[in-house]
């Protein structure tokens, strides 16, 4: 299991947005999944080992009972029907007569993967743990699929992007907590829909920013001052309930 090295990849993302080492991981892995698209972990109806799953329709409870982890349907593949069974096979008798191969694998393994743990798709990904489908990835968990992308924590559809933790929908971030829909941003918290901004809080709709609170550039020195009372606040948040209530879906609503 790669805990030691996600526990680690998590404080030193910890460290670098919110100044502060946070652990063990555990503790916050409800806030982390709290946005994120539901990856089903069930048991194999064969063996009562581990199967995970993405959460979409095709996986649903029609099928739960007949999902089975890849290593056992490649040897359920070798099993096969009877010829007379065969001859015999009509609609009316298919899901009878073919019971006892019709089982679905929901995992997915492309390239090569390193102590990638419970996740229900990955290719040639490293150190990942709890997610869906981790593609060319390394030190990320909790999330649904990222690609080409590292140290990810809590995060939906990343592309590109290095040191997040609950970001969503966007691609090249860098060191960003709470953004969603976003381009080419780094430093960022709590912003949306925003590119090109670097150092931001609280930026909706914007572009070509820095050092910028609600859309407006106020300088190096305050936007600092206010960063570190923001963080301050986090951090508190944080280690006294393992999450945070505010995110950037909420923010500014009633």
């Amino acid at each position: 299991m790669p805990m030691n090295e996600i526990e680690k990849a998590f404080e030193s993302t910890c460290s670098i947005l919110f100044g502060k080492k946070l652990g063990p991981i555990g503790r916050y892995a409800p806030w982390l999944l709290s946005r994120i698209e539901e990856e089903l972990v069930l048991k194999s109806p064969l063996s009562g080992k581990t199967v995970c799953a993405a959460g979409l329709p095709y996986y649903g409870k029609s099928l739960r009972g007949r999902l089975i982890p890849l290593d056992e349907s490649l040897e359920l593949g070798k099993k096969s029907l009877q010829p007379g069974d065969v001859e015999m096979l009509s609609l009316s008798n298919a899901r009878e007569n073919l019971r006892e191969i019709s089982y679905i694998s929901s995992e997915i393994s492309v390239g090569e993967n390193i102590e990638v743990m419970e996740c229900a798709g990955k290719v040639s990904s490293a150190y990942c743990y709890h997610g869906t489908y981790y593609t060319f990835c390394k030190y990320c968990a909790y999330s649904w699929w990222p690609r080409e992308s590292e140290y990810i924590f809590g995060s939906e559809t990343l592309l590109s992007s290095k040191f997040c933790v609950k970001c969503y929908n966007s691609t090249n971030l860098t060191r960003c907590f709470e953004v969603s829909e976003s381009n080419k941003c780094s430093d960022c918290y709590f912003c949306h829909n925003c590119e090109n901004v670097t150092e931001g809080l609280f930026c909706f709709n914007a572009k070509g920013l820095r050092y910028a609170i609600g859309n407006k550039e106020v300088g190096q020195d305050e936007y600092k001052r206010v960063k570190r009372m923001l963080l301050e606040g986090i951090i508190s948040k944080l280690e006294k309930n393992g999450r945070m209530e505010m995110d950037v879906f909420g923010i500014g609503g009633g």
